[in-house]
């Protein structure tokens, strides 16, 4: 688990830290309709911020998000970036792939921020059975 939440964290400080936050710049990152999560988390930095022995484990997780979800993850991240609005990514060890996704926002105000939910088998931690 410390490398999902080494990877969680610094995605959060590309898409919402208090500080540094700039949507037109992730939003530029993201935009691609074909991009991969892997790519994405790559391309923000993601992986390096993993121990080196980790970082196929977690480039293998990454690649092995289900389509749907992955898409459900960008589709939420996108529309949130592209109003202006943080978007919060959190992570919950799960039996099964899973996105959940709330927006708590004032588009007049554009003030907010979605939270985009993902529930996943932990992958540091063998399936059972293998």
């Amino acid at each position: 688990m410390p490398g999902m939440i080494e990877t969680v964290l610094r995605l959060n400080k590309w898409l919402c830290d208090l500080d540094d936050f700039n949507a037109d710049e992730v939003l530029q990152l993201i935009s691609d309709p074909e991009i991969t999560i892997l790519q994405a988390a790559e391309a923000l930095g993601a992986i390096e911020e993993i121990a080196p022995a980790k970082q196929d484990l977690m480039r293998s997780y990454l690649e092995s998000i289900p389509p749907a979800c992955a898409a459900a993850g960008f589709a939420a991240a996108r529309n949130a970036l592209g109003r202006g609005l943080r978007v919060q990514l959190t992570w919950q060890p799960a039996a099964a792939f899973e996105v959940r996704v709330w927006d708590v926002s004032d588009d007049q105000l554009q003030q907010g921020m979605v939270n985009v939910f993902i529930l996943s088998p932990d992958p540091e931690v063998p399936a059972r059975g293998s």
